[in-house]
């Protein structure tokens, strides 16, 4: 009982430390670059994939790395017909925000991420609710020296996934989550060469409805593939991840 009283009051400790970084859900950014984020920490938008943060610039697994083999299909990298798609990697940063300008940050080193080694459309990533408390302690951490001015935001998902397509025309995706009404999730529209592999960031407030801290919720991205097949047919492939947290 003794041992349990201690565990019980560490973690009581670290959600008091947080509870105090969190931002307000409802507060707005603007996205917009102003300046004023940690020293280290990277400003994040959805408009591209900071080089620091893309998982293709790098496949050396780290101790926040998971690797999956669904014992499914390899990855092939022979172009001789259509693979289809798969999902290479899922990694989730927490993020954090300068309440005085509304950009919005993360720390390269503080993220978890799994790589997937077969072929699979879909794809998660489960935080238990240690993992999602670590990693919010880990920012909330760096960015306490910043006084009042930085908050706890929400989190940064970076998706890197495979179009093993000979005549692809365009990506399309949403982004989907807890609290989000998927029919007012604008599509991002990206075009794609063949046989390419593409990274896509998305980003998430924390939902308003629900206590990050204690309740499952969840971000993701589901979009598709259109392309053209060997015999001239316009098709389309359905690809969609997630990351999901306090399981």
């Amino acid at each position: 009982m003794k041992v349990l009283s201690k565990k019980l009051f560490a973690f009581f400790m670290v959600l008091c430390m947080i509870a105090p970084m969190l931002m307000v859900p409802a507060f707005a950014t603007d996205n917009t670059p102003h300046g004023g984020i940690p020293e280290e920490c990277i400003a994040v938008s959805e408009s591209e994939v900071m080089p620091l943060l893309n998982p293709l610039n790098s496949f050396e697994t780290s101790e926040s790395d998971q690797m999956v083999d669904d014992g499914i299909s390899p990855h092939l990298s022979s172009t001789d017909r259509d693979m289809g798609v798969g999902i290479r990697s899922i990694t989730i940063y927490p993020m954090g925000v300068n309440l005085e300008t509304g950009e919005l940050f993360v720390h390269p080193n503080v993220y978890k991420r799994i790589f997937y080694v077969n072929w699979s459309q879909f794809g998660g990533l489960n935080l238990s609710k240690s993992d999602t408390l670590s990693l919010m302690q880990q920012l909330a951490s760096i960015i306490s020296s910043g006084g009042d001015n930085y908050r706890l935001a929400g989190w940064c998902l970076v998706g890197a996934v495979e179009f093993h397509y000979r005549n692809p025309h365009y990506l399309l995706y949403q982004r989907r989550g807890t609290g989000l009404d998927p029919n007012a999730q604008p599509d991002t529209k990206r075009e794609i060469s063949a046989y390419s592999t593409e990274s896509m960031q998305t980003l998430y407030l924390y939902p308003s409805n629900v206590n990050v801290l204690e309740d499952y919720y969840f971000v993701g991205v589901s979009g598709g593939c259109y392309y053209t097949t060997p015999s001239g047919n316009a098709s389309d492939a359905l690809f969609q991840y997630s990351a999901t947290f306090n399981n």
